[in-house]
């Protein structure tokens, strides 16, 4: 299925978040809260082959744009991004990963 990776995120009052990297503010986009889900292991055990697995498909969406991915791509970006963020980020990448 293709996705696009670079969909705005936003806030409570429908303005677009903002992702502050390295002191330098840019527009928030779908790409960025999952790349950054699937860099991190946020406590869970997980071993060293999925972890392999995360840091590929995370290499692969930071580029962006139009990617195809898979059922099983998909449920392991609702899977992390399930575990690292707040109700608000889950439910639009949730309804992004879904539709």
């Amino acid at each position: 299925m293709t996705k696009n990776l670079d969909i705005p995120v936003h806030d409570l009052d429908g303005e677009q978040a903002i992702d502050r990297v390295r002191g330098v503010d840019r527009p928030a986009t779908v790409k960025h809260f999952i790349v950054n889900a699937l860099a991190l292991v946020n406590g869970e055990q997980v071993s060293g082959e999925e972890k392999m697995r995360r840091y590929k498909l995370a290499m692969r969406l930071n580029e962006g744009g139009e990617q195809d991915l898979t059922p099983e791509d998909l449920s392991l970006i609702k899977s992390v991004i399930g575990v690292m963020y707040a109700p608000l980020i889950v439910g639009q990448i949730y309804d992004w990963a879904d539709s």
